[in-house]
């Protein structure tokens, strides 16, 4: 993330995220029979794939020079942003980017975790049973197939205009709502309850990623940061994540509908958490700092878009 706002620039940077998670999704669909083929000749082959991939994609990544473009649209000061540094003399304004921080990182460590337990439920749901019986790897990799090019439509242009004309209040209620709902559905163990929930998360997938991708890359609080700051927020947000899978296994142990109960309550009870430290300490008024800068009006909400 951070190379990519280098390449494009700050302006830019939102709708090329969004772009590059729409091909992304699409492109790799055809990943998941590549793998199963691999798998089923030799399981070794499956990590030669892998391993080519990866060293590909490392020789593009060192093919690209951003020295040019670093400091596109960026003056002296840098671009505007929430900072720890700019904010030690305005208490109010520290512990409002504070609370949209926590927030950020505790919405996208319960997507995360969500999407990591149904990514492994639809597995062994679809592994139930086989097409034209063939092994049942395949069915796993039509269905996840299936679920790549859904994803796909969430991140598409529409959806990212639409999204980008709203709070971060009501999409974070839009996406929690969703979360909760697709849980239940596929709790009910009904063919079309479950096909209906998948595709929701499916489309979830997609969304939530590129939406709180760009917010981590719109409140690096320090300058030079935002390597730094992108990884510290992704491994919170895993840590976060991981720590909501423990908890529902520990809680439910391997009870399918009481698990995805369990993330349905999880959802609401952070779509209140989350909404409040949104509202009541990251998005009520904008803080006046002069005391060490001649600058105008700031609003420190810019981290999580409060209007």
């Amino acid at each position: 993330m951070p190379l990519l706002r280098e390449i494009v620039g700050e302006s830019g940077y939102r709708a090329e995220l969004y772009r590059l998670n729409r091909w992304y999704y699409l492109a790799t669909s055809a990943l998941f029979f590549v793998g199963v083929a691999s798998y089923l000749i030799n399981p070794r082959a499956l990590f030669a794939v892998q391993a080519l991939l990866l060293l590909a994609s490392s020789v593009c990544i060192f093919s690209v020079r951003t020295s040019s473009r670093r400091t596109k649209g960026m003056g002296k000061k840098g671009v505007e942003r929430p900072s720890f540094g700019k904010l030690r003399n305005c208490d109010q304004g520290t512990l409002r980017f504070l609370a949209g921080a926590l927030a950020l990182c505790l919405l996208l460590g319960y997507f995360n975790g969500l999407m990591q337990f149904q990514n492994r439920t639809i597995q062994l749901m679809s592994g139930r049973f086989s097409i034209l019986g063939g092994n049942a790897l395949w069915t796993a990799a039509v269905f996840l197939f299936v679920g790549n090019v859904v994803t796909s439509l969430g991140v598409g242009k529409q959806i990212e205009t639409r999204l980008r004309q709203k709070s971060t209040l009501l999409i974070t209620t839009l996406f929690l709502l969703a979360a909760a709902g697709a849980s239940a559905l596929i709790s009910g163990n009904a063919f079309w309850g479950v096909l209906v929930g998948y595709l929701l998360i499916c489309i979830l997938k997609g969304a939530y990623r590129a939406e709180y991708s760009d917010m981590a890359i719109r409140s690096v609080p320090f300058p030079h940061w935002t390597a730094r700051w992108v990884s510290l927020v992704s491994t919170i947000a895993s840590l976060v994540g991981s720590g909501m899978n423990l908890l529902v296994s520990a809680l439910v142990n391997s009870d399918m509908a009481g698990v995805q109960l369990c993330w349905t309550v999880m959802a609401l009870v952070l779509l209140v958490v989350a909404n409040l430290l949104i509202f009541c300490l990251a998005g009520r008024v904008s803080t006046v700092c002069k005391a060490e800068y001649e600058w105008e009006e700031i609003d420190y909400t810019v981290l999580l878009q409060c209007a």
